[in-house]
């Protein structure tokens, strides 16, 4: 299977945390928007702290060739 605009975790791995962050309306910040994990307010803390929070997270530190939904491992670790 080969990536697209649609699905570039194919090629290049889950970016969730990595290269990207999902703010919701109501102030929460998760890693990616299929996952709603919150990781902090953005009415509380500011989204440099909630990042870093988000990235020092095990699941999150090391890059994931795919994504970490699919991983059975990623629902212990939260």
């Amino acid at each position: 299977m080969s990536s697209s605009i649609a699905c570039p975790c194919v090629d290049e791995g889950c970016p969730a945390a990595m290269v990207k962050i999902h703010p919701w309306a109501n102030g929460h910040v998760c890693p990616c928007d299929f996952t709603a994990h919150s990781f902090g307010d953005n009415r509380q803390h500011s989204l440099p702290e909630i990042w870093e929070s988000m990235s020092a997270h095990p699941q999150h530190a090391i890059p994931s060739a795919s994504c970490c939904l699919s991983q059975e491992a990623f629902w212990s670790k939260l």
